[in-house]
């Protein structure tokens, strides 16, 4: 499985990025996710979830932040 996140990033770019899932982390659109983004761990928004990626070798989603979906 693989989660489109929208990564809390200040640099003007309007987009979303790819990341696999773990199998053992069940997610929705709306829940807010720890990535890893550069060299950084980020906060994100999953926006859409998919069984199929356009990116050849995606990092995981480390963690959600919180139980539920926020939005």
């Amino acid at each position: 499985m693989y989660a489109e996140v929208a990564v809390d990033f200040p640099a003007g770019v309007s987009k979303t990025y790819t990341y696999a899932v773990p199998a053992h982390l069940t997610l929705s659109p709306g829940h807010m996710v720890l990535v890893p983004f550069g060299a950084r761990t980020l906060p994100g928004i999953v926006f859409s979830l998919s069984s199929e990626t356009r990116v050849e070798q995606p990092r995981e989603i480390i963690r959600p932040l919180y139980q539920g979906p926020l939005l």
